[in-house]
Protein backbone atom coordinates (compact mmCIF):
# COMPACT_ATOMS: atom_id res chain seq x y z
CA UNK A 1 0.00 0.00 0.00
CA UNK A 2 3.01 2.37 1.04
CA UNK A 3 4.85 1.75 -2.48
CA UNK A 4 1.41 1.83 -4.41
CA UNK A 5 1.11 5.64 -2.59
CA UNK A 6 4.62 6.81 -3.46
CA UNK A 7 4.39 5.29 -7.29
CA UNK A 8 1.17 7.15 -7.60
CA UNK A 9 2.08 10.71 -6.14
CA UNK A 10 5.77 9.96 -7.77
CA UNK A 11 3.83 10.29 -10.98
CA UNK A 12 1.54 12.82 -10.30
CA UNK A 13 4.12 14.93 -9.07
CA UNK A 14 6.05 14.08 -12.25
CA UNK A 15 3.12 15.16 -14.76
CA UNK A 16 2.84 18.49 -12.39
CA UNK A 17 6.62 19.65 -13.38
CA UNK A 18 5.69 18.16 -16.93
CA UNK A 19 3.13 21.11 -16.93
CA UNK A 20 4.61 23.33 -14.89
CA UNK A 21 8.38 23.17 -17.41
CA UNK A 22 7.41 26.19 -19.61
CA UNK A 23 5.36 28.61 -17.33
CA UNK A 24 8.33 29.99 -15.00
CA UNK A 25 11.92 30.47 -14.93
CA UNK A 26 14.12 27.22 -14.57
CA UNK A 27 15.13 27.69 -11.34
CA UNK A 28 11.78 29.21 -10.08
CA UNK A 29 10.51 25.85 -11.29
CA UNK A 30 13.45 23.99 -9.96
CA UNK A 31 13.15 24.44 -6.58
CA UNK A 32 9.27 24.23 -6.79
CA UNK A 33 9.29 20.42 -7.52
CA UNK A 34 10.94 17.37 -5.74
CA UNK A 35 14.70 17.14 -7.25
CA UNK A 36 13.61 13.91 -8.07
CA UNK A 37 10.84 14.70 -10.35
CA UNK A 38 12.65 17.65 -11.76
CA UNK A 39 15.75 16.04 -13.03
CA UNK A 40 13.16 13.18 -14.62
CA UNK A 41 11.27 16.24 -16.01
CA UNK A 42 13.96 18.03 -17.59
CA UNK A 43 15.38 14.79 -19.05
CA UNK A 44 11.76 14.33 -20.60
CA UNK A 45 11.57 17.70 -22.00
CA UNK A 46 15.10 17.36 -23.60
CA UNK A 47 13.99 14.14 -25.41
CA UNK A 48 11.00 16.15 -26.12
CA UNK A 49 13.06 19.29 -27.68
CA UNK A 50 15.66 17.12 -28.99
CA UNK A 51 12.94 14.83 -31.08
CA UNK A 52 11.38 18.22 -31.93
CA UNK A 53 14.24 19.52 -33.83
CA UNK A 54 14.63 16.14 -35.48
CA UNK A 55 11.29 16.32 -36.96
CA UNK A 56 11.06 20.14 -37.89
CA UNK A 57 11.83 20.42 -41.91
CA UNK A 58 15.08 19.03 -43.28
CA UNK A 59 16.35 22.55 -43.87
CA UNK A 60 15.75 24.11 -40.26
CA UNK A 61 17.41 20.63 -38.39
CA UNK A 62 20.97 21.43 -38.35
CA UNK A 63 20.07 24.93 -37.12
CA UNK A 64 17.52 23.89 -34.35
CA UNK A 65 19.93 21.62 -32.87
CA UNK A 66 22.70 24.37 -32.40
CA UNK A 67 20.35 26.44 -31.42
CA UNK A 68 18.47 24.33 -28.57
CA UNK A 69 22.64 23.33 -27.19
CA UNK A 70 23.06 27.50 -26.78
CA UNK A 71 20.05 27.17 -24.99
CA UNK A 72 20.91 24.52 -22.93
CA UNK A 73 24.33 25.92 -22.27
CA UNK A 74 22.73 29.27 -20.89
CA UNK A 75 20.64 27.02 -18.40
CA UNK A 76 23.87 25.70 -17.08
CA UNK A 77 25.65 29.23 -16.87
CA UNK A 78 22.32 30.38 -15.06
CA UNK A 79 22.79 27.23 -12.71
CA UNK A 80 26.90 27.38 -12.19
CA UNK A 81 25.93 31.00 -11.01
CA UNK A 82 22.92 29.62 -8.55
CA UNK A 83 24.60 27.41 -7.34
CA UNK A 84 27.14 29.75 -5.80
CA UNK A 85 24.05 32.21 -4.51
CA UNK A 86 24.68 32.04 -1.06
CA UNK A 87 20.75 32.62 -0.16
CA UNK A 88 19.76 28.72 -1.43
CA UNK A 89 19.27 26.74 1.40
CA UNK A 90 21.28 23.49 1.46
CA UNK A 91 18.69 21.07 -0.07
CA UNK A 92 18.10 24.04 -2.89
CA UNK A 93 21.55 23.89 -3.63
CA UNK A 94 21.71 19.63 -3.56
CA UNK A 95 19.04 19.94 -6.39
CA UNK A 96 20.93 22.75 -8.43
CA UNK A 97 24.31 20.66 -8.20
CA UNK A 98 22.51 17.46 -9.42
CA UNK A 99 20.89 19.74 -12.22
CA UNK A 100 23.90 20.63 -13.43
CA UNK A 101 25.64 17.26 -13.38
CA UNK A 102 22.49 15.93 -15.59
CA UNK A 103 22.74 19.21 -17.86
CA UNK A 104 26.08 18.84 -18.43
CA UNK A 105 25.91 15.54 -19.54
CA UNK A 106 22.98 16.73 -21.71
CA UNK A 107 25.10 19.07 -23.49
CA UNK A 108 27.33 17.07 -24.06
CA UNK A 109 24.64 14.83 -25.51
CA UNK A 110 23.20 17.73 -27.79
CA UNK A 111 27.16 18.79 -28.81
CA UNK A 112 27.91 15.27 -30.20
CA UNK A 113 24.19 15.00 -32.10
CA UNK A 114 25.72 18.50 -33.84
CA UNK A 115 29.16 17.42 -34.30
CA UNK A 116 28.37 14.29 -35.83
CA UNK A 117 25.56 16.11 -37.84
CA UNK A 118 22.34 13.63 -36.53
CA UNK A 119 19.28 15.08 -38.01
CA UNK A 120 17.19 11.66 -37.77
CA UNK A 121 15.16 10.22 -35.10
CA UNK A 122 16.00 6.86 -35.90
CA UNK A 123 20.10 7.35 -36.14
CA UNK A 124 21.91 5.10 -34.14
CA UNK A 125 23.81 8.07 -32.21
CA UNK A 126 20.79 9.28 -31.23
CA UNK A 127 19.00 6.13 -30.33
CA UNK A 128 21.88 4.50 -28.17
CA UNK A 129 21.73 7.79 -25.84
CA UNK A 130 19.46 6.78 -22.17
CA UNK A 131 16.24 9.00 -22.74
CA UNK A 132 13.47 9.56 -20.81
CA UNK A 133 9.60 10.02 -22.31
CA UNK A 134 6.48 10.42 -21.25
CA UNK A 135 3.99 8.34 -22.99
CA UNK A 136 0.76 10.33 -23.02
CA UNK A 137 -1.65 7.24 -24.24
CA UNK A 138 -0.40 5.17 -21.15
CA UNK A 139 -0.21 8.61 -19.28
CA UNK A 140 3.13 7.42 -17.99
CA UNK A 141 7.44 7.62 -18.06
CA UNK A 142 9.37 5.43 -19.79
CA UNK A 143 13.28 5.36 -20.11
CA UNK A 144 14.67 4.58 -23.66
CA UNK A 145 18.11 3.15 -25.15
CA UNK A 146 18.58 1.65 -28.63
CA UNK A 147 15.49 -0.58 -29.05
CA UNK A 148 14.68 -1.32 -25.07
CA UNK A 149 11.57 0.28 -23.38
CA UNK A 150 11.44 -0.07 -19.68
CA UNK A 151 8.82 1.60 -17.70
CA UNK A 152 10.09 4.25 -15.17
CA UNK A 153 9.70 2.83 -11.97
CA UNK A 154 8.72 6.25 -9.42
CA UNK A 155 10.61 4.96 -6.72
CA UNK A 156 11.70 7.43 -4.42
CA UNK A 157 15.09 8.24 -4.58
CA UNK A 158 14.89 11.62 -2.84
CA UNK A 159 17.69 14.90 -3.45
CA UNK A 160 20.90 12.61 -4.27
CA UNK A 161 23.33 14.22 -6.31
CA UNK A 162 23.76 12.10 -9.90
CA UNK A 163 27.09 10.22 -11.28
CA UNK A 164 29.06 11.89 -13.44
CA UNK A 165 28.42 10.28 -16.53
CA UNK A 166 31.31 9.29 -18.77
CA UNK A 167 31.05 7.25 -21.90
CA UNK A 168 32.00 3.97 -20.25
CA UNK A 169 28.93 4.77 -18.43
CA UNK A 170 26.59 5.51 -21.42
CA UNK A 171 28.11 1.74 -22.64
CA UNK A 172 26.84 0.63 -19.40
CA UNK A 173 23.45 1.79 -19.19
CA UNK A 174 23.03 0.36 -23.40
CA UNK A 175 24.25 -2.92 -22.01
CA UNK A 176 21.93 -3.04 -18.83
CA UNK A 177 18.94 -1.35 -20.74
CA UNK A 178 19.49 -4.00 -23.50
CA UNK A 179 19.89 -7.35 -20.66
CA UNK A 180 16.42 -5.72 -18.85
CA UNK A 181 14.65 -5.55 -22.08
CA UNK A 182 15.13 -8.84 -22.59
CA UNK A 183 14.51 -9.64 -18.69
CA UNK A 184 18.19 -11.08 -18.53
CA UNK A 185 20.37 -9.81 -15.87
CA UNK A 186 23.84 -8.11 -16.20
CA UNK A 187 27.19 -6.91 -13.64
CA UNK A 188 29.25 -4.32 -14.94
CA UNK A 189 32.55 -4.92 -14.39
CA UNK A 190 36.15 -2.99 -14.82
CA UNK A 191 38.49 -0.68 -13.26
CA UNK A 192 37.54 0.87 -10.71
CA UNK A 193 36.84 4.85 -11.22
CA UNK A 194 35.78 4.62 -14.68
CA UNK A 195 31.86 5.23 -14.26
CA UNK A 196 30.77 1.69 -13.68
CA UNK A 197 28.53 3.05 -10.79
Amino acid sequence: LLDESIVATMRLRLKEALADFATRPRLEWLHSHLCQVALVASNIMLSKAITECMQAPRLRRRKDMQNLLQTWKRNLEELAVAARDPSFTMLQRYSITALITADVHNCDVIESLVDNKVVRVDDFEWTRTLRYEWNPEEDACFVRQAFATVPYSYEYNGCVAGLVVTPLTDRCFLTLMTALSLNLGAAAIGPAGTGKT
